[in-house]
């Protein structure tokens, strides 16, 4: 069995492919101990040509190509042809440090690891691969940072994925990483955090996340109710204490964010209505987020979130809604 497989999605990501595909390749172990899954989800650019070139030298280079079908079908493609004993989904925008599996193995396999966080650092769309191996130092700790909504600094047992039927969810594009990280870290037997390896997540003005539209806010709403829908149902049928708060507050965080773009779009009927809905699945009103109290990385993020402190009072989302319906962004995504 391979150590290690590294699933890629791609799609129209050329300009970055080599900065990617290079750093996986760079390495301090044979080839025969990894391999690399790289699924084109119907890219229109050189992406595929890219793919193809790099695969003709390198027997570890696996390349799958289909139609566009998103990318959490893409992942889940490349999931099923994974043959490793761990599994990590590398964006094809991203790079990760030179040399560094043959040490991200030896701690995940001595210590016993099922899913493994490494450090992560933001570089902007210019950035490039430094091909410098590095001497890195064992700073496993237990305790796992807050934010877990990227999959790209994740190493996981493929076991555990395959055998809790672990997917990733369709209908949550581009939202899906969320709710399959929770299913991860819940069957999660030992979980670490490594902060001496990076992963070099890109920033730049084409990343999904960036785009804020009239279609892109409606299609995270609808992302998002399905979220909570699924947090929602877990909370439900659960019994830990300790698993119950932290869906308690992932529903709260979930809905927070759907009450805020629906601000943006809906009218002051269709925002009560949509209310109601919440209110039927049981979502609304939801816990009080003490966190939003607490300073964030920056004071426009503070004021942002101590400005949505009392959304789960009505009266008070009525008055920040219709404030925000006229705001000049508002316009500006719904025109």
């Amino acid at each position: 069995m391979k150590q290690l497989s590294i699933i890629i999605l791609v799609y129209n990501t050329g300009k970055y492919l080599d900065d990617c595909l290079t750093s996986l390749l760079h390495q301090d172990i044979p080839h025969e101990q990894y391999e690399i899954i790289c699924v084109n989800d119907g890219s229109t650019d050189n992406s595929l040509e890219i793919l193809n070139g790099y695969a003709s030298d390198n027997e570890n280079i696996q390349v799958i190509d289909q139609q566009n079908a998103g990318h959490a079908a893409a992942r889940n493609v490349g999931l099923q042809a994974a043959q490793g004993r761990y599994v990590w989904f590398v964006d094809s925008d991203d790079y990760i440090d030179a040399g560094c599996l043959g040490f991200l193995l030896r701690i995940l396999n001595e210590n016993q690891i099922d899913f493994l966080t490494v450090g992560l650092t933001s570089v902007s769309s210019e950035s490039h691969f430094n091909n410098s191996f590095y001497k890195y130092e064992n700073s496993l700790t237990e305790k796992l940072p807050k934010h877990l909504a990227c999959s790209g600094n994740r190493i996981i047992l493929r076991e555990l994925i395959v055998d809790n039927h672990i997917i990733w969810d369709k209908r949550l594009s581009p939202n899906d990483d969320t709710v399959f990280l929770f299913y991860v870290q819940l069957y999660s037997r030992k979980k670490a955090y490594l902060p001496s390896i990076n992963y070099y997540r890109r920033v730049h003005s084409a990343s999904v996340t960036s785009i804020k539209s009239l279609a892109g806010t409606k299609k995270h709403i609808s992302s998002f109710m399905v979220m909570a829908e699924i947090f929602q149902k877990e909370y439900e049928c659960c019994a830990d204490s300790k698993i119950k708060h932290n869906l308690k507050l992932r529903i709260a965080l979930t809905v927070k964010a759907i009450l805020f773009d629906a601000a943006l779009i809906y009218t002051k009927k269709e925002r009560r209505e949509f209310i109601s809905l919440l209110k039927s699945k049981n979502l609304y009103p939801y816990t009080f987020l003490w966190i939003d109290l607490w300073p964030k990385i920056s004071l426009k993020r503070t004021l942002m979130d101590w400005s949505m402190l009392f959304f789960p009072f009505e009266f008070y989302y009525d008055l920040y809604s219709a404030l925000m319906y006229n705001s000049k962004i508002a316009r500006r995504i719904r025109s």
